[in-house]
């Protein structure tokens, strides 16, 4: 009995803890703490991006957002996705890092034929969502080309990669989205900039 009111009152806890978190940053203005560059960066980019599969499970009768409970129609399970409006988000976050860190004198939103010093594609491969255990898993993958160089490489960004029910509390669908953008932009930023710096 003594190990069932405890497993409850962590739980309350847990969910009080949710209560006090702060609302999640709108995924367009996630600030990455990496200092930035010494000196502002003479080169130009161009940045675009592409949306393919969004997908999830079937949302449960009860979904958690924060600590509270409520329920959810099945045909309105789109909100929670890693959705289009998410990822064009996501990629405006990284144009406002990718400023604020110096890689770039200038970042434009272009598809033009016409070469910038880079040019910058993020393609997402596939966004899944599992409400069970809150779990945003996005398969990405990043383009960049200078003159005849290019850069390829595949990323995996999951906000609850260990599926912990305590963590899916504590997170709530907002904050995991939040997360998960949060770990893609990092990996993005870090071979962005070294590409920047080393073979551009």
């Amino acid at each position: 009995m003594k190990r069932i009111a405890c497993s409850g009152i962590l739980l309350t806890l847990l969910a009080l803890g949710g209560c006090a978190s702060p609302p999640p940053t709108p995924l367009k203005s996630l600030t990455l703490s990496a200092a930035p560059a010494a000196a502002t960066s003479t080169k130009k980019a161009a940045l675009t991006y592409v949306s393919s599969n969004v997908d999830g499970t079937q949302v449960p009768p009860l979904v958690v957002s924060g600590n509270v409970l409520f329920s959810v129609p099945s045909d309105a399970i789109e909100p929670y996705l890693f959705n289009r409006q998410d990822q064009s988000d996501t990629v405006e976050a990284l144009q406002a890092n990718l400023l604020r860190l110096k890689v770039f004198d200038a970042v434009e939103f272009s598809s033009a034929p016409r070469l910038p010093d880079l040019k910058i594609m993020v393609v997402f491969d596939k966004t899944f969502y599992e409400a069970r255990n809150q779990q945003y898993t996005l398969n990405v993958t990043l383009h960049i080309q200078a003159g005849k160089q290019r850069f390829r490489k595949e990323y995996l960004a999951q906000s609850n990669p260990q599926g912990s029910a305590f963590r899916a509390l504590a997170l709530g669908s907002e904050q995991a989205k939040a997360e998960a953008a949060r770990l893609l932009l990092e990996q993005l930023l870090t071979d962005i900039r070294a590409f920047a710096a080393d073979k551009a």
